[in-house]
């Protein structure tokens, strides 16, 4: 596919080249459909910020010359538990057909992606890419591993009376 995770990394030893994990990214596998992607970072532990974790960063950098193209020490962030870090997006007008554009909106509330909908949908449509398109609380999503737990209230002002569980 065009998105492959090389695994997920607890520990913090850096035993790839200095990164704990790798995503890589190829753009030319996307479907024509997709618009733009997002990176995001989030402090998925419980109690855990940024600001806990000494040597951590987020780089992207390019496959062949490993160019860096955007970088970002987390622990300069403070106690927060993600970013927004960037958008990349189609641009006929680029060489490359694609082109990055930083974000940088930290969140002290998201411990995955699906907390941070709401901000890449305002990100969307204040871009012009989606024009229209508005996020809000109610787009969240609580994506959970098992004994995670999250509080209705971060995802909803309403709390239903039925629910509906995907497993």
């Amino acid at each position: 596919g065009a998105l492959r995770h090389m695994g997920d990394s607890t520990d913090g030893d850096e035993t790839v080249g200095g990164d704990d994990e790798l995503i890589h990214v190829d753009t030319s596998r996307f479907r024509p459909d997709v618009l733009a992607f997002f990176v995001c970072v989030c402090a998925f532990t419980d109690n855990t910020f940024f600001s806990d974790l000494s040597s951590s960063h987020c780089r992207v950098i390019t496959d062949d010359t490993e160019q860096s193209l955007a970088e970002l020490r987390l622990k300069d962030l403070g106690p927060r538990t993600s970013i927004t870090m960037i958008m990349v997006h189609r641009d006929e007008a680029s060489p490359t057909g694609w082109t990055l554009k930083s974000i940088s909106q930290p969140d002290s509330l998201a411990r995955n992606w699906g907390y941070l909908i709401p901000t890449m949908k305002n990100v969307l449509g204040h871009s012009g890419l989606v024009p229209g398109l508005r996020g809000s609380a109610q787009d969240r999503v609580a994506i959970l591993s098992k004994g995670q737990s999250f509080k209705i209230g971060d995802t909803t002002d309403h709390v239903p009376d039925v629910w509906v569980m995907g497993l």
